[in-house]
């Protein structure tokens, strides 16, 4: 019976939290502040998106302006990146 309570208050508890972060927070926010601080720490980021597609962004030709959308300047046009579309990111470098 304590192990059920325990559990049973637990999930109380992860529930009440979801609640309030639906409530509170845009679910994409995370995502894209986390690829905006790691742009700026890196000055360069790998995606893939969920349809498998990979991007590559530097610090210079991307703005982070109209949420969930990233607007990236490209040599002949410009692109825009739907951030709730993006499975990972990764940190491109050589070794």
């Amino acid at each position: 019976m304590i192990k059920f309570r325990w559990v049973y208050k637990v999930t109380l508890n992860a529930l009440s939290n979801l609640k309030t972060l639906k409530q509170d927070t845009y679910l994409g926010d995370n995502m894209y502040s986390r690829i905006e601080e790691a742009l700026e720490e890196n000055g360069e980021l790998m995606i893939r998106t969920d349809s498998g597609e990979e991007h590559e962004l530097h610090l210079h030709n991307v703005e982070f302006n109209e949420k969930p959308f990233v607007k990236i300047h490209g040599e002949d046009r410009t692109h825009w990146l739907n951030i709730e579309k993006v499975e990972r990111y990764w940190i491109h470098q050589d070794f």
